[in-house]
């Protein structure tokens, strides 16, 4: 049986090209992941964590005292509506 170069070569030069687009695909993929805002939190923290917890719970009654009043205005702007 005789194998037909054409058809390899065919074979050869299509899977070479789409490697080709795709890989082009990934680094056009990649660039824009990249340019892209994140709304994520960053994950790499230099303070310690005691110095975090310290600074948070002193910020946490001015917190809770704006959540209050949030919530009491919010509440009175319901019963308003009704």
């Amino acid at each position: 049986m005789r194998i037909n170069t054409r058809w390899i070569q065919l074979t050869i030069v299509s899977i070479g090209g789409v490697i080709a687009v795709g890989s082009g695909i990934s680094q056009k993929l990649a660039a824009q992941e990249k340019a892209q805002p994140s709304s994520y939190a960053p994950v790499d923290i230099h303070e310690p964590f005691a110095s975090i917890m310290n600074r948070m719970s002193a910020a946490k009654a001015d917190i809770m005292k704006k959540q209050i009043q949030l919530d009491a205005n919010g509440l009175k702007t319901e019963i308003d509506s009704l």
